[in-house]
C-alpha cells in the first residue's frame, strides 16, 4: 500500500485533533474538580453519583425532619416541666388553705393564686412551636383551649418518619391527658377555698396529676433519644456518602496532571516530528 504525503496529513491531524481533545477534557476535569461533567465521560459512574446524590438529598431531608422534631420536643419538655412546677405551687398552697388557722380573706388569697396559675396552664396549654400548638396532636392549627375552656381534638400523635421500614418516632404528648384535668382540679380548688370546704381530697389529686406528667416525660425523653441517635446516624451516613461520591465523581488531581503533561509532551512530539515528515506548506498551515 502506497503512503501519501496527504494520508500522513490526515493522520497527523486526526491524532493532533485527538490529543488536543484530550487535554482539553482533563483541564476541564481540573477546573470543575470533578472526572465526570458529562453522561458520556462515564456511563456507569454517572448511574453511580445519581444514585449518590438521590440518597443524600434522602438523608438530608431525614436529618432536617429529626432537627425539626429535637426542637419540637425540647419544647414540650420544658413546658410540661413548667406545669409541674406551677402545681407544685398549687400543691403547697393547697397545703397551706388545709390549715385551721386560716381567715376568710386568707384564702380568698390563696384562691387568687390557684386562679392565676390555672391561668397560667392554660397558656402553657396553647404553646407553639413556630405556627404549630404542640399539645394538640396532628392538629396542630387548632388551639387547645379557648376562652379558658379546653377544646382538644381527638388525639391523633404527630410522628417522625425515620426512612426504615416505615418506622416512625412519636414525638407528641397528648395535651387532652393533661391540661384538662388540671385546669379543672385547680378550679375545684380555689372553690372549695372560696366557700370554706374541706381541701384534703385535693392533695392526692394535685400528686397525682404532677405524677402522670412526670410519666409522659419520660417517655418523652425515650423518644428524644431516639431522635438524638437517629440524627447523629444521619449525620455518619452523610458523611460516608460523601466519601463514596467524591471517590466516583472527583478528578485525582496529581493523577490527571501527570496525565496532561504526559499528553502534552506526546503532542509536542508529534508536532516535531510532523515538521520532518510533512510538506513545510502543510507545516507552515498547521503553525
Amino acid at each position: 500500500m502506497r503512503i501519501t504525503s496527504n494520508m500522513m496529513s490526515r493522520d497527523l491531524l486526526l491524532n493532533l485533533n485527538s490529543a488536543q481533545e484530550n487535554m482539553a477534557n482533563m483541564q476541564n476535569m481540573m477546573s470543575s474538580g470533578h472526572r465526570i461533567n458529562k453522561p458520556s465521560d462515564d456511563p456507569a459512574g454517572t448511574h453511580n453519583v445519581l444514585g449518590l446524590k438521590t440518597n443524600m438529598a434522602m438523608i438530608t431531608q431525614l436529618k432536617s425532619n429529626a432537627d425539626e422534631a429535637a426542637s419540637f420536643m425540647g419544647t414540650t419538655d420544658s413546658t410540661l416541666s413548667d406545669v409541674q412546677s406551677m402545681l407544685n405551687r398549687a400543691y403547697e398552697l393547697t397545703l397551706q388553705g388545709e390549715n385551721g388557722t386560716n381567715d376568710d380573706q386568707s384564702r380568698t388569697d390563696i384562691a387568687a393564686e390557684i386562679d392565676q396559675i390555672n391561668q397560667q396552664i392554660q397558656t402553657l396549654a396553647n404553646t407553639k412551636v413556630g405556627d404549630k400548638y404542640i399539645f394538640n396532636g396532628t392538629s396542630t392549627t387548632d388551639a387547645p383551649v379557648v376562652s379558658s375552656t379546653a377544646s382538644f381534638a381527638t388525639y391523633s400523635p404527630i410522628q417522625l418518619d425515620v426512612g426504615n421500614n416505615n418506622s416512625k418516632v412519636t414525638i407528641s404528648v397528648d395535651g387532652s391527658s393533661i391540661f384538662p384535668a388540671s385546669m379543672t382540679l385547680l378550679k375545684n380548688i380555689s372553690n372549695a377555698l372560696t366557700s370554706g370546704a374541706d381541701l384534703s381530697p385535693y392533695v392526692d389529686q394535685i400528686q397525682t396529676n404532677i405524677d402522670s406528667i412526670s410519666t409522659s416525660r419520660a417517655s418523652l425523653g425515650a423518644s428524644v433519644n431516639r431522635v438524638q441517635a437517629i440524627s447523629s446516624q444521619m449525620d455518619t451516613m452523610n458523611i460516608n456518602l460523601t466519601s463514596s461520591l467524591s471517590t466516583v465523581q472527583d478528578t485525582d488531581v496529581a493523577k490527571t496532571i501527570l496525565d496532561f503533561q504526559s499528553q502534552q509532551n506526546t503532542f509536542q512530539a508529534a508536532l516535531s516530528i510532523g515538521t520532518k515528515i510533512i510538506q513545510p506548506s502543510l507545516v507552515d498551515f498547521m503553525k
